[in-house]
């Protein structure tokens, strides 16, 4: 126990002094979040967190291979794990920590987690069969890979998606890995009970950073390495005392909150008609600021969730078959009442949003709009004729006033900013669309619109066909600037004289 606790103690000391070094550095990269439709903040906030929980993470599980004591020796003789563990989170925490830094593609990043997980299976993290009620143990066969990839990439995908509000992510995996640490420490897991020992105090560490208002955000450099750290610790867990079925129950619902949002959101995606994967502002922590709550006030709701999962998970482990009941039935009708208090699915209003982007103007506007739009930026020879378009759009749309923010990509801040109706302020709380213009990974800039009454104006849809819009005029800008770049190349070469220009 004195093991634990001193891991727990040095990555929780670990963490809040890198925190701030990472937070500069980040600063220094410009891996930064900058404020868009989905978001909640309104500045840019560092976003290589992540970072730091990783490093606080390994460093107590690097040490323990020069330190002699019981869990040493544990770590040192079952080394593969150890290997599985550590490579496989710094794989998936440097495509991350990439991400945070310049955006990758999604395929990329899957295949990043597709490559960790392959590499966990074959150094132990497995499911190989499960145990069934009233059926035994079922061996899984040639089942066992494609279940535990599902499972791995599964779960660090649940994290991810959690991470859209101010300490919710950290939070909520710090319960789950309490959770998942007392289950390991009755069942005599060692290795399962150092890892989330060492997660414990890396979050406690990063969470005085991250609780709102926010300093730093973790990113998808921590939601991966905590998502994969969470998965692979569970299979570990399956592997020693407790079955399989059990080892996978208690972090299914000590990750419940995620796991379960993530599943609803697909489904309401679906019967919307749109992609799965698309994202939006449908979430269950979304929708509970939409409601008019208060940031913190949502994030402390949904700890007091994920802390009462945490405990059903625990009782599932540890407890008889009528206290297993119970706890499940707790921890389902607690996910089905948040959902419905949140409104995050339900067919009403699912018939609501389809019947409102059917006949919503805006829409209709935007949509029109964009056949027209990438005719005409093409002929764009300069930013002024990009913002006639963009003034066009606005009388279209009835605006209360638009504005384009574009960033130098060669020099630090603004270099030209234009907005529309002479005198009209966008004050924070007016600004229903913020969106990030960008090309090939280059950030341009951020393009906003307000309107009147515009929250019966815009919804999910026209969200997504702004979006296009602002990617349309990232390309123009970004075409823009490769034709700045050759002129300049061409006349180089006729007069040497015009580089030192």
């Amino acid at each position: 126990m004195r093991t634990y606790a001193a891991a727990a103690a040095m990555a929780f000391v670990v963490a809040l002094a890198c925190v701030p070094l990472v937070a500069w550095l980040a600063r220094r990269i410009g891996a930064l979040s900058v404020p868009g439709q989905r978001d909640v903040h309104t500045k840019p906030i560092p976003r290589l967190g992540g970072v730091a929980i990783t490093i606080a993470t390994l460093s107590p599980i690097l040490a323990l291979f020069v330190i002699d004591s019981g869990v040493a020796r544990w770590v040192r003789e079952d080394w593969g794990l150890s290997a599985g563990l550590i490579l496989g989170g710094l794989g998936l925490c440097g495509i991350g920590a990439l991400d945070d830094t310049r955006p990758v593609r999604a395929r990329y990043k899957l295949l990043a987690q597709i490559l960790a997980s392959l590499f966990a299976y074959q150094m132990g993290f497995r499911i190989d069969a499960l145990t069934i009620p009233f059926l035994g143990s079922i061996d899984l066969g040639l089942l066992s890979l494609p279940l535990t990839l599902a499972w791995i990439i599964g779960v660090t995908n649940a994290v991810n998606l959690i991470d859209g509000l101010d300490g919710l992510a950290a939070g909520v995996v710090f319960f789950a890995a309490t959770a998942n640490f007392s289950v390991a420490l009755v069942n005599d897991s060692v290795f399962v009970a150092l890892i989330m020992a060492c997660v414990s105090g890396a979050l406690l560490g990063f969470l005085p950073y991250n609780f709102n208002p926010a300093r730093i955000f973790m990113g998808d450099s921590g939601s991966y390495f905590l998502g994969f750290t969470l998965a692979c610790s569970s299979l570990a867990g399956a592997s020693q005392k407790a079955t399989t079925t059990v080892a996978l129950l208690v972090p299914i619902l000590a990750l419940g909150l995620p796991i379960f949002d993530t599943l609803v959101s697909m489904a309401r995606r679906k019967l919307e008609g749109r992609s799965m994967f698309a994202p939006d502002r449908g979430h269950i922590h979304h929708r509970l600021v939409d409601k008019g709550l208060s940031h913190r006030k949502v994030v402390l709701i949904l700890y007091t969730v994920s802390l009462i999962l945490a405990v059903c998970a625990i009782v599932v482990s540890l407890g008889r078959n009528e206290q297993t009941g119970l706890a499940l039935l707790l921890a389902t009708g607690l996910m089905l009442g948040l959902v419905t208090f949140a409104r995050s699915f339900s067919l009403s209003h699912l018939k609501e949003t389809q019947a409102h982007e059917l006949l919503c103007d805006l829409g209709q506007g935007v949509r029109e709009s964009l056949l027209r739009l990438p005719v005409e930026l093409h002929k764009a020879g300069h930013q002024g004729d990009v913002w006639r378009e963009l003034e066009s759009l606005a009388r279209k749309l009835d605006v209360l006033s638009i504005s384009l923010s574009l960033v130098d990509p060669n020099r630090d801040g603004f270099s030209w900013i234009a907005s529309e109706a002479e005198g009209a302020t966008l004050h924070r709380d007016e600004v229903r669309a913020r969106l990030e213009v960008r090309a090939e990974g280059v950030h341009y800039g951020i393009l906003e619109l307000c309107w009147r009454d515009a929250a019966e104006k815009v919804n999910l849809q026209t969200e997504v066909l702004l979006q296009l819009v602002a990617d349309q005029i990232g390309y123009v800008l970004a075409r823009l600037e490769a034709r700045r770049g050759a002129l300049f190349e061409a006349a180089a070469a006729l007069d040497p004289q015009v580089v030192e220009a």
